[in-house]
């Protein structure tokens, strides 16, 4: 099982491929984002993915909002200015809490958004503090799902909204796909056990959550996941060179062309998937 100091620095040793090939100054999203109807570019489609955080949990200026696993703050950040609303972030990284707190102030929403480090199973807010909740591809590092979920339960608002945004097991694998998902996505994102879409939607159902939705995100992520899959078959005979130097960063190339290029291959194997999870707190 990785430990938090693993995944500490997993993103440290990765940022720099982060920013070098995922975001840029505008739309800060470390993820591949949503390329909806219209979609250009992979910036646009990581922008999709923060206005479908506002559409699916309704956000409005007067709501206080978290978002866990917040990287560099792309999310909280365009969330802030295109809604008005207070954003808190956490990550496990302090070096993207200073990152995305510069950029907050750069955004000009530095009044409206903070970042700290703390560890989203274990919330260090009061009962009841938000009225939404999001991950976008963070919950991925929860294990057991239920230990982020009950603290999300508790610290949202009665009437609160949960949003998850995160890949999946389409289907329980079979033997040769565990190779797929175990020795490449968990090993090389750092990630703990992958679980399907179906197993989400009834831990929140279990964990108190009404009216769960599943919404299959798998065709709006393919371009992403298959530009990035073939850049790292592209890169993976350096990238296996790499590895035999000490360093962290370099042999960073390695892990993650690994995952990317797994998660290709789920894609085509129909084993992948992408979604997102909306569930509310009950009022009473």
């Amino acid at each position: 099982m990785q430990t938090q100091r693993d995944i500490i620095t997993y993103y440290q040793s990765s940022q720099w491929l982060y920013r070098l090939f995922c975001y840029d100054d505008q739309t800060l999203g470390m993820h591949y984002g949503f390329w909806e109807p219209g979609t250009t570019n992979r910036q646009q489609a990581i922008a999709n993915q923060h206005q479908e955080v506002i559409t699916r949990a309704r956000v409005a200026a007067k709501d206080h909002v978290l978002d866990v696993g917040c990287g560099v703050g792309g999310g909280a950040i365009y969330i802030a200015k295109t809604t008005g609303a207070r954003v808190s972030g956490i990550t496990l990284d302090s070096k993207q809490v200073r990152s995305a707190t510069r950029y907050a102030q750069s955004a000009g929403v530095a009044d409206l958004v903070d970042f700290q480090v703390m560890d989203f199973a274990k919330l260090g807010f009061a009962d009841g503090n938000f009225d939404v909740v999001y991950g976008i591809e963070s919950i991925c590092y929860a294990h057991p799902k239920q230990a982020f979920l009950k603290e999300a339960f508790r610290v949202l608002k009665p009437g609160g909204r949960l949003v998850i945004m995160d890949g999946y097991a389409a289907r329980p694998p079979n033997t040769p796909e565990e190779q797929t998902i175990r020795r490449g996505i968990e090993w090389g994102f750092v990630l703990s056990p992958i679980v399907t879409g179906k197993h989400m939607k009834d831990m929140m159902e279990v964990c108190g959550f009404r009216n769960v939705q599943q919404i299959d995100k798998t065709g709006e992520t393919w371009p992403s996941v298959r530009y990035f899959g073939r850049l790292a078959t592209l890169v993976m005979p350096i990238a296996k060179a790499l590895i035999l130097i000490p360093s962290t960063h370099l042999q960073a190339i390695y892990r993650n062309a690994v995952a990317l290029r797994a998660v290709m291959h789920s894609y085509e194997q129909g084993l992948g998937m992408n979604a997102v999870h909306i569930g509310r707190k009950p009022r009473r």
